[in-house]
């Protein structure tokens, strides 16, 4: 692994822990920073996207997820929150 794939790696871990322990606002802001330097970055696309599901922004949401599931259709937890969103936002 290069040293930028780790770096960015080392940064998806923080925001995972800050998501985990409750702090969305601060997590969605890892995701994002991630985001700007790698677009294509399928679990910060994803868990950005339940950031904002959890903010209540569903259209938001909607869109990151399904971003990610163009980027690995093979991920189920992608699927299932996509299905979340839906549900909850009606």
């Amino acid at each position: 692994m290069d040293q930028h794939a780790a770096d960015l790696r080392a940064q998806f871990q923080k925001g995972l822990s800050l998501h985990q322990s409750g702090d969305i606002d601060h997590a969605g802001t890892v995701y994002q920073s991630i985001l700007d330097a790698e677009p294509a970055y399928f679990d910060a696309l994803h868990l950005l996207g339940v950031v904002e599901m959890q903010k209540g922004r569903y259209a938001k949401a909607e869109a990151l997820i399904r971003s990610a599931i163009a980027l690995d259709p093979r991920q189920p937890a992608a699927y299932s929150n996509l299905g979340t969103v839906l549900l909850t936002a009606g």
